[in-house]
């Protein structure tokens, strides 16, 4: 997997989507969303509003996603003790 520019609050990003991360760790999106819940309710407000943003995509109805910069995916792995993933990352 390879991070590609996305828009976070109108700022451009290497970043990932919580669909793509989630596809990328062979684990359900629902889980990926309920871990970057927790990760962010120990980051501060500013941290979540630079690194992170909530949206919806549609398939079979409106779903929440959301989008991770580089380095907040980087952070959430590590958290997540999956640090074995980073080198398949490319970073």
């Amino acid at each position: 997997m390879q991070f590609h520019t996305i828009l976070i609050n109108g700022n451009r990003e290497w970043g990932i989507t919580s669909r793509e991360l989630a596809q990328f760790l062979g684990r359900r999106h629902s889980k990926i969303l309920r871990d970057i819940r927790v990760f962010l309710g120990r980051k501060s407000l500013s941290y979540g509003v630079f690194n992170f943003e909530g949206k919806t995509y549609r398939k079979n109805g409106q779903w929440p996603e959301y989008v991770l910069t580089k380095r907040a995916t980087e952070e959430f792995l590590s958290q997540r003790r999956v640090g074995k993933c980073l080198t398949k990352l490319h970073l």
